[in-house]
């Protein structure tokens, strides 16, 4: 029940209710609560008023009769409000004596703790409160739902305190005054200080001083960080950009907490902190930098207020955006880059301003060969991951990247030759001047050699999500390597035919290397296993996965001309086959897969191994050779590919 009733709840509830729903976020009322406190000191003829309700029937409370009532309203079945009733019903609580509990005693209101349905049913009665409040002010009329004036606070600015005395006796609230505690996160007007985030520093400060130092080890002192510390810092860092001096306050008492196993002692014999925080492969110990978790996290909310339709998201664009998107005292370049891509389409073809057509040349964009449109709307996509969506593990990739690998890898160089490198490469081989010859080769060759590996491992990491790896990367450039022997044991395969009414297409995708020039190479087959052509496309540089999932598309665009409407689709690749079931493309080939794909009735997948797929691997050999955007279609076999899979033949495959 708990399963069915999430699946359905988004559409139900409002979207002011955050809590406990899938794809909803916390932070976003709190970023919205954060703005509208700094609004409230501005004068305005009738002030500012905020209200903090508390509910008088809360969870423990709560009427049955009332939560069948709301499920009955929102067009439940009397079934499932039975369920529901039977299943709070079946609850008893007992009383502690002396330690044990005595007697069992049956309830007639509220939910139970720990129940995972009794969140979602909370959510959904709470629901009630957030739109009889909307109507209060649609209305301007109070309404019947219960509230705890008691606890319930009202925030007011922006107007004479005399207008606030009026309102406290009024409404019977007590008037509450900043910095003051919402969903956790301290409130205050103003820029982030370090009130904002002290309560998060002190309760960091308590738990670091309560644990057991003495009695944990340095793997269970390290479990804590990562565990508990982590999760105090990150729910405040996902609304505030917290103070470089209160970062580094917070990070000097994690290091004393680990090496000394207290938090105020320091110890004077320890493992640099950027050491520590690299990866366990790079023999680091995996912790995140703070600076770093915070940056992510916040790109994280600006990337949900850009591309979000929600009330609170729009109250945010229009408050720090122009008419333009940009931001206000903020120029982000020619407005030229602004155009949307359904600005300059029309009626399904692409219709290029010639002011915009000349940056994109400039800007080395091939503006003659622009992929085919599929209709869809427009959408942002995040160019950081393959699949276009933003991730906090790939920003804290990028930071790790862009600045503690670079900069430790240039401060590694730069201390084996007492030599300042640059970016510039002429500056930086000028830094030699006074060398002998030989120093000046080698430092030439190590510029150049670690500018080559930094790139190829921005790109590994970037495509293929490879962890970096400090040993491995001071190993290729050095040019160190070593071989190991593996014994393999040999498995018998085959491969099947397929239907009579497909076609099959044989898929591969290769490359020199990852990424480099790479192709992609199609096997056409009938039902009777002959071959029926041979297709080599040339896609320039791109990684392996990229030329898997292009031989897919391309050989069903090229089936079409054998007028069948089901396809048979084999290929070595597994990540391929579960991209196209999962619907995890590279952003760029969607649109085009949506169009290939609608012309078949029936389309079916099958992962072989290579070595039942040996002919598209060929061809595959051969489509690496061909420039970019090259196509070869041959008919029947080709001569290139010099032999084929054969029915009911065994291969063998060594694993």
């Amino acid at each position: 029940m708990d399963t069915r009733l999430g699946t359905v709840l988004n559409k139900l509830i409002s979207e002011e209710q955050v809590a406990f729903m899938k794809g909803k976020n916390i932070h976003e009322n709190i970023a919205l609560a954060s703005e509208l406190i700094n609004e409230i000191n501005t004068e305005r003829k009738h002030g500012n008023v905020g209200l903090k309700l508390d509910i008088a029937q809360d969870f423990d409370t709560v009427s049955w009769d009332f939560i069948a009532e709301v499920f009955r309203q929102y067009g439940f079945s009397d079934s499932w409000c039975m369920w529901v009733l039977n299943i709070l019903s079946s609850a008893r609580i007992s009383v502690m004596i002396n330690g044990c509990p005595e007697g069992y005693f049956s309830i007639t209101r509220g939910l139970r703790q720990g129940d995972p349905l009794s969140p979602l049913i909370f959510v959904l009665i709470e629901d009630v409160l957030s739109r009889n409040l909307s109507k209060l002010f649609a209305n301007h009329s109070m309404n019947v739902m219960c509230v705890n004036y008691a606890k319930s606070k009202f925030y007011f600015g922006g107007a004479r305190i005399s207008r606030a005395i009026d309102i406290s006796n009024y409404l019977g609230m007590e008037r509450a005054m900043f910095p003051d505690k919402y969903l956790s996160i301290q409130l205050k007007p103003g820029i982030v200080r370090h009130i904002h985030v002290r309560q998060v520093v002190e309760k960091i400060m308590d738990k670091l001083a309560g644990w057991k130092s003495k009695l944990l080890s340095f793997q269970a002192r390290l479990v804590l960080i990562k565990s508990v510390i982590s999760s105090y810092v990150i729910h405040s860092m996902a609304v505030y950009k917290w103070p470089c001096t209160i970062i580094k306050q917070v990070e000097r008492a994690v290091i004393n907490f680990l090496w000394s196993g207290d938090a105020e002692k320091r110890k004077y014999f320890t493992v640099l902190y950027d050491d520590l925080c690299l990866s366990k492969r790079e023999g680091g110990i995996g912790i995140n930098k703070l600076n770093d978790v915070n940056r992510a996290m916040l790109m994280k909310l600006w990337i949900s207020i850009r591309d979000s339709n929600k009330i609170w998201a729009s109250f945010l664009r229009a408050k720090y955006f122009k008419v333009n998107d940009n931001l206000i005292n903020y120029k982000l370049g020619p407005n030229d880059f602004k155009a949307k891509v359904s600005d300059i389409i029309f009626d399904g073809v692409w219709v290029i301003p010639e002011q915009i057509k000349d940056l994109m040349i400039r800007c080395n964009i091939d503006v003659e060969n622009f992929p085919v449109i599929a209709g869809d709307e427009d959408y942002k996509i995040w160019d950081l991951d393959s699949k276009g969506v933003f991730s906090v593990k790939s920003c804290l990739v990028q930071i790790y990247l862009l600045d503690r690998v670079a900069r430790r890898i240039w401060d590694w160089v730069a201390g084996i030759f007492k030599l300042q490198p640059s970016e510039d490469l002429v500056d930086s081989y000028k830094a030699a001047k006074g060398r002998s010859r030989m120093i000046k080769d080698l430092w030439l060759v190590a510029n150049l050699a670690i500018v080559t590996e930094l790139w190829k491992l921005r790109n590994k990491s970037y495509f293929d999500n490879m962890a970096v790896q400090w040993l491995g990367f001071k190993g290729r450039v050095y040019q160190v390597g070593h071989r190991k022997c593996k014994t393999s044991t040999p498995i018998e395969i085959s491969w099947t035919p397929h239907n009579q009414d497909e076609i099959m297409i044989f898929c591969d995708g290769a490359y020199f290397r990852n990424p480099d020039q790479a192709g992609s190479g199609v096997v056409f087959r009938d039902a009777s296993s002959e071959v029926l052509g041979v297709l080599c496309v040339g896609l320039g540089w791109q990684t392996n996965f990229y030329a898997e999932v292009c031989a897919v598309i391309y050989g069903a665009i090229v089936a079409k001309r054998w007028n069948m409407r089901s396809i048979c689709i084999r290929s070595d690749s597994k990540s391929c086959i579960q991209g196209f079931q999962k619907g995890e493309l590279p952003w760029q080939l969607v649109q085009k897969w949506k169009i290939v794909k609608s012309y078949y009735n029936n389309v079916r997948y099958i992962h072989s191994y290579r070595e039942v797929n040996f002919s598209a691997d060929a061809s595959t050999k051969q489509a690496c050779l061909l420039a970019e955007d090259i196509f070869e279609l041959y008919e029947g076999r080709s001569g290139f590919i010099p032999s084929v899979e054969w029915l009911a033949r065994v291969y063998y495959r060594f694993k």
